[in-house]
């Protein structure tokens, strides 16, 4: 039989990263209402990995599943695999059911955000060997994954919301850093414009501002830079009541004296929520020490607290929201995120706006409970 007679196997596809989809072949599926949806977006979030029924519920009713919801989400599963075999493709390899719950099982170049998470990856490690040209063209393809507001179709749902927060940062890290690769390579002017939307969206971003401003300076035009700086006072003054930090102030005393700037980045002398490479990354670790003097240790990926049970840490606690915060290591320094929370989350007495950077000795309060976040001994 020649090869071209050979049918080749369907190609499942799942993105998250605008509306959902389900695509086979590239051809995208029905999937019915939002409960269905929001159970397939569930289990593409935790892909590989097992999901509990109760999960999966919690995401599907926002919290609130009726008492007989595992026959409902049995249905809703069988409808997802029916959509799947149709592709003739097995179904109960693709969704297995796996106690106490179900197991999406994919390869992470068939979803959005894996090939997402694997470009930005490359490209931060070009970044770091100073291949920004390679780099700019590894975080073009990340970037192109996106197609609007991650799970768009299911905002307002708990789980969709806290999954979009969370991207929409490492998105906007990832556009920071290839702004930072154009200047790199000699492009300050290039990047001008992006930037400067980006500020409009992201106003009190002070990484965001200070690559504008850099940007401005290093294409000649001082005087653009010196209003940016006046129009972010102005936002955190009149948002916060608060004045920018030092990189903020080191850079503006730099313009004033006229001082060269560096086109290719360096790492901030005070801790920014900005997304650099580090070859001690790795070895970095923390923890957090409650009251009682019971300690929690932070991965290599994220420590996320509030009420419900698949937290990390789980706070019974009505000041607390269902997911309340989330601590992350990224790069070389951990960030503390409110996760829309409704009684926000303090660090060392000054509520968290969005997210900020957490340094050894800080003290953190979520709704009634306290922690102290300690930095570990490298590894």
């Amino acid at each position: 039989m020649p090869a071209d007679a050979v049918a080749s196997s369907p190609t499942l596809g799942f993105h998250v990263l605008g509306p959902l989809q389900l695509t086979i072949d590239g051809e995208s599926q029905s999937l019915g209402g939002a409960k269905p949806r929001a159970v397939l977006a569930k289990l593409i979030i935790s892909r590989n990995k097992v999901v509990s029924a109760d999960a999966i519920a919690d995401a599907a009713w926002d919290g609130n599943p009726p008492l007989q919801f595992r026959n409902h989400l049995q249905v809703t599963i069988a409808k997802l695999r029916r959509s799947i075999q149709a592709a003739g493709i097995d179904p109960m390899t693709v969704l297995a059911t796996a106690p106490p719950g179900y197991r999406l099982n994919v390869a992470e170049q068939a979803c959005d955000i894996g090939r997402f998470t694997s470009m930005k990856k490359s490209g931060h490690q070009l970044a770091a060997a100073g291949k920004f040209e390679e780099a700019i063209v590894a975080f073009d393809s990340a970037l192109g994954e996106w197609h609007g507001v991650a799970l768009a179709d299911l905002r307002g749902q708990s789980f969709a919301d806290e999954f979009a927060v969370l991207l929409e940062d490492e998105l906007l890290a990832t556009q920071i850093a290839r702004a930072e690769a154009e200047i790199a390579c000699g492009r300050a002017d290039a990047v001008i414009g992006d930037l400067t939307s980006l500020t409009n969206i992201h106003p009190l971003h002070e990484p965001l501002w200070a690559q504008l401003i850099t940007a401005f300076y290093l294409a000649e035009r001082p005087t653009d830079a010196l209003d940016a700086l006046r129009r972010l006072k102005h936002a955190l003054s009149e948002e916060l009541g608060v004045d920018p930090g030092p990189p903020i102030r080191e850079l503006e005393l730099k313009i004033l004296r006229q001082e060269p700037l560096a086109a290719r980045p360096a790492a901030p002398k005070t801790p920014m929520a900005v997304t650099v490479v580090s070859s001690n990354a790795n070895a970095m670790r923390a923890q957090l020490r409650d009251t009682g003097n019971r300690t929690i240790e932070i991965g290599t990926g994220s420590l996320r607290i509030g009420r419900m049970s698949d937290n990390n840490v789980v706070l019974e606690d009505d000041m607390v929201s269902r997911y309340h915060a989330v601590i992350q290591r990224i790069a070389t320094e951990f960030v503390v995120r409110d996760l829309w929370s409704s009684n926000g989350v303090t660090v060392n007495g000054q509520r968290v706006v969005e997210s900020t950077a957490l340094v050894d000795g800080d003290h953190v309060q979520i709704g009634s409970s306290s922690f102290r976040f300690e930095v570990l001994p490298p590894t």
